[in-house]
C-alpha cells in the first residue's frame, strides 16, 4: 500500500487531466508527478495499509469484549465508522495532493471537510468504487479475476471515478475562492444545450479557429 501510494499521485495527476478532458503524456507526466509528490504520496498510502490493520485489530479485539459487555459495541463501531470516513477522504486526497500546494496536514484537513460537507455521494461514490470490485468477486472465478482486473483497468477505472468526484468538489468548495482558478474544466457550456447539432458544430468551429 505505501509503493501503490507512491504510484497513485503520478497516476491521478494524469486521471484528473483527462477527467477534466485536458491533454496528459503518460509516461513523462507520471514520472513527474511521482518525483513532486512521492512524499506525501507515501505518506497517504501508509496511512492507507495502516487503515486495514487498525480495523481488523480494533473490530475484533472490541467483538470480542462485546461478549462480556455491550458498551464496547461502540468503540466497535466507531472503527468502522472512522475506517468509512478515511476513505471517502481518500476520494480527494491524492486529487488535491497533485492540484494545489499545502501541507500535509491541511491536504488532510480539506480532505475531511469537503468529504463530510457532500456526504451523501461521498459515500455513493465510496459504494461505487468498491462495488465494482464487489462485482468482480461474483462472477465464476471471480478471485481469480480480481487481480487480473486491477492489473488491467481496475486501479484507472477508480482512480477516474474518484477524480471527476474531487472535480467537482473542487468547483464546489475551492476553486471560486482561489483567485484565477478556473471552474467548470471539462464540462459542456449550458449555452449548447439549447441548440441544433448543426448550430452547435458551427460554433465549436469558430472557436477552433480562434485558438
Amino acid at each position: 500500500m505505501m509503493i501503490m501510494g507512491i504510484g497513485s499521485a503520478g497516476q491521478m495527476y494524469i486521471l484528473r487531466n483527462w477527467s477534466k478532458d485536458q491533454h496528459a503524456f503518460l509516461g513523462s507526466d507520471f514520472k513527474d508527478s511521482i518525483k513532486t509528490n512521492w512524499k506525501a504520496g507515501l505518506g497517504l498510502g501508509t496511512i492507507n495499509g495502516f487503515s486495514f490493520y487498525v480495523l481488523y485489530v480494533g473490530y475484533t479485539y472490541y467483538g470480542m469484549m462485546a461478549q462480556n459487555s455491550l458498551f464496547f459495541i461502540l468503540p466497535q463501531t466507531l472503527m468502522v465508522v472512522l475506517f468509512v470516513v478515511w476513505w471517502m477522504m481518500n476520494q480527494l486526497t491524492f486529487s488535491l495532493l497533485v492540484s494545489y500546494e499545502m501541507k500535509f496536514r491541511d491536504l488532510l484537513r480539506n480532505a475531511v471537510i469537503m468529504s463530510l460537507a457532500r456526504l451523501p455521494f461521498s459515500v455513493l461514490f465510496l459504494l461505487v468504487t468498491f462495488g465494482l470490485s464487489y462485482a468482480v468477486l461474483l462472477i465464476p472465478y471471480g478471485q481469480l479475476v480480481l487481480p487480473l482486473y486491477f492489473v488491467l483497468i481496475g486501479f484507472s477505472v477508480t482512480g477516474l471515478i474518484q477524480a471527476s468526484f474531487a472535480n467537482s468538489c473542487f468547483d464546489k468548495y475551492m476553486n471560486p475562492r482561489i483567485e484565477g482558478a478556473k471552474v467548470g474544466v471539462g464540462m459542456r457550456d449550458p449555452s449548447l444545450d439549447y441548440l441544433n447539432p448543426e448550430e452547435e458544430e458551427e460554433i465549436r468551429k469558430e472557436a477552433e479557429n480562434l485558438k
